[in-house]
């Protein structure tokens, strides 16, 4: 997701429309299906996915299988949110010793972990649904001020093409 805005600006707005994507198919697909998963999941007692596959499907090792790829895939999902965590970190204090990024990767794991283990995970989930909604509030108020400082859409997309792309360092 950290290259959208490029990916914009390369290929055109049209691809915001599939962006937006992102969020209206979880939204859409939880709409249909996450009411009759909880209901399922009420009559079993089943907490997790992984609950209600094993109980509905009665087979322990489908329950695993689920595991073992909504484990993989959240990991691989966070390696990308630990590196920018620590790009930014390293670039707010402006650091330049020798190992600045490690550094400040063991700073916001620990960060991340604790607010996560202390907190639980209901506090993280609440925290996201918050900010979610101030992004979203936050974008709806300022699109219409940024495309009248701008001059419009077309303006703002012309400025755009005539600068050079910022060059990105990372480790």
């Amino acid at each position: 997701m950290g290259g959208d805005a490029s990916l914009v600006l390369s290929s055109g707005w049209i691809v915001a429309l599939w962006i937006d994507s992102y969020m209206i198919g979880p939204l859409c697909t939880m709409g249909v299906i996450g009411k009759r998963l909880n209901q399922v999941a009420g009559k079993s007692g089943a907490i997790t996915i992984p609950d209600v596959l094993r109980d509905r499907l009665e087979s322990p090792a489908i329950a695993i299988l689920a595991s073992v790829v909504i484990v993989f895939f959240t990991v691989c999902f966070l390696i990308a949110q630990f590196k920018l965590g620590a790009l930014i970190i390293e670039d707010t204090f402006n650091l330049t010793f020798a190992r600045a990024y490690e550094v400040s990767l063991v700073v916001f794991a620990v960060v991340v972990v604790f607010y996560t283990s202390y907190g639980g995970f209901r506090a993280v989930v609440w925290t996201d649904v918050m900010q979610g909604i101030v992004m979203g509030a936050g974008v709806l108020v300022l699109i219409p001020i940024v495309l009248t400082k701008s001059g419009g859409l077309e303006k703002a997309t012309q400025t755009l093409a005539q600068r050079a792309p910022m060059a990105i360092t990372s480790v």
